[in-house]
C-alpha cells in the first residue's frame, strides 16, 4: 500500500497563499474581498442544513494536493462573539483546511439571516441531490422556502395540507432540476421528526410514504417510530401502509394498537383455485369469462344457503 503524501508539506499555508499571490494580506477578486482565515475562527451558522460527507472531503483532499483550496467560502462576521466569523458556504472546504493545517480563503459577506439561509441553500443543492440524505434535501428546501417566503419572493413551495399552492405548472422545472411539485414535497418532509428523518436516511421510509406520515401529529409520530424500531429487526413502512395511516390520523381514529396491526399486517399471498374445464363445461359453456365468474359465484351461494337452511 503506498504511503499517503504528506499535505500539510505539499501545500503549507504559505503555500496555498502564494496561489491567490498574497500572503496573508487581503487580495483583490473581482467585485468580492478574499481575505485567509483561520478556519477554527469561522463558525457553523446558526441555520445551518449542511451535513458533511466524508467521502466529498476525500475527493477535495486530492485537488488541494494539486491545486490547494482555490474556491473561497462565505462567511459573514459573527453577530455575537467577536472576532469569529459564522460559515455560510464552505463547510467541506473548511473541515480540510483544519484537517491539513491550512488558512482558509474567504469573502465576507454583509447578509441578513434570510440572504444568508438562501445562500447557503443554493450552495448545499448546486452540489447535487445525489451527494445529499433526503432529510438533508428537505431541510434545506424548506430554509430556503421560508426565507424567500419571507422577502415575499414565493409561495409556490407552500406545503399544505390541502394541497400546495402553485404559481405556474405542476411539472415545472427549478433552478436545481427538480419539478415544483417533488420540491413541495420535501418541504412538507420537513415536518417529520427527527427519529422519522433517520429512519428516512437509513431507507425504511421511502419519499412518498414520509410525505403521507408526515401529515401525522408529533404524537402519532412519536408512536410510529417507537414501532418502526421495536424489535430486533426495524420495520420497513410502504406508501399503502403510510396512506392508511394519514387517512385514519385526518379522521382521528389511529389508535398505537390499530396503527402497529397495519404496520405489522403480512401481505398475504395470492391464492388460485383451477378448475378441470371438462368438469364444468355443460354449465359454462358459452358463456363468457366473467359470465362463466359470476355464474359459479352464484351457485355456491345458492348452494351455501341450502346448506345452512335445509
Amino acid at each position: 500500500m503506498a504511503n499517503r503524501p504528506d499535505l500539510k508539506k505539499s501545500f503549507s499555508t504559505e503555500d496555498t497563499l502564494s496561489r491567490f499571490q498574497s500572503t496573508k494580506k487581503i487580495m483583490e477578486s473581482s467585485d468580492h474581498t478574499i481575505i485567509f482565515l483561520d478556519p477554527k475562527k469561522i463558525l457553523p451558522f446558526s441555520h445551518r442544513t449542511t451535513i458533511l460527507h466524508p467521502e466529498k472531503i476525500d475527493e477535495m483532499r486530492q485537488s488541494v494536493v494539486q491545486k490547494g483550496i482555490i474556491q473561497p467560502a462565505i462567511v459573514r462576521c459573527h453577530p455575537e462573539k467577536k472576532g469569529y466569523y459564522e460559515m455560510i458556504a464552505g463547510y467541506h472546504r473548511q473541515a480540510l483546511a483544519i484537517e491539513l493545517g491550512l488558512e482558509l480563503p474567504c469573502m465576507i459577506e454583509d447578509l441578513s439571516d434570510d440572504e444568508a439561509i438562501i445562500i447557503s441553500a443554493d450552495s448545499n443543492l448546486q452540489g447535487g441531490f445525489d451527494r445529499m440524505l433526503p432529510s438533508e434535501i428537505a431541510r434545506t428546501l424548506k430554509a430556503k422556502y421560508e426565507a424567500e417566503k419571507r422577502q415575499g419572493k414565493r409561495t409556490d413551495l407552500h406545503p399544505s395540507k390541502e394541497g400546495p399552492e402553485t404559481s405556474g405548472p405542476e411539472d415545472q422545472k427549478l433552478k436545481w432540476d427538480l419539478r415544483g411539485k417533488q420540491a413541495r414535497k420535501y418541504v412538507r418532509i420537513a415536518e417529520l421528526s427527527e427519529s422519522l428523518l433517520d429512519l428516512l436516511d437509513q431507507g425504511f421510509l421511502g419519499i412518498n410514504a414520509a410525505y403521507l406520515v408526515s401529515f401525522l401529529s408529533s404524537e402519532e409520530q412519536d408512536c410510529l417510530t417507537r414501532i418502526l424500531t421495536s424489535g430486533t429487526e426495524y420495520q420497513k413502512l410502504n406508501e399503502p401502509k403510510a396512506q392508511i395511516l394519514k387517512d385514519l390520523s385526518e379522521q382521528k381514529a389511529l389508535s398505537e394498537s390499530r396503527m402497529k396491526s397495519i404496520i405489522m399486517e403480512k401481505k398475504q399471498p395470492a391464492r388460485n383455485l383451477s378448475l378441470p374445464y371438462s368438469k364444468i363445461e355443460r354449465y359454462i359453456s358459452g358463456k363468457s369469462k366473467k359470465e362463466a365468474m359470476e355464474y359459479i359465484l352464484k351457485a355456491l351461494d345458492f348452494y351455501e344457503f341450502n346448506q345452512t337452511y335445509n
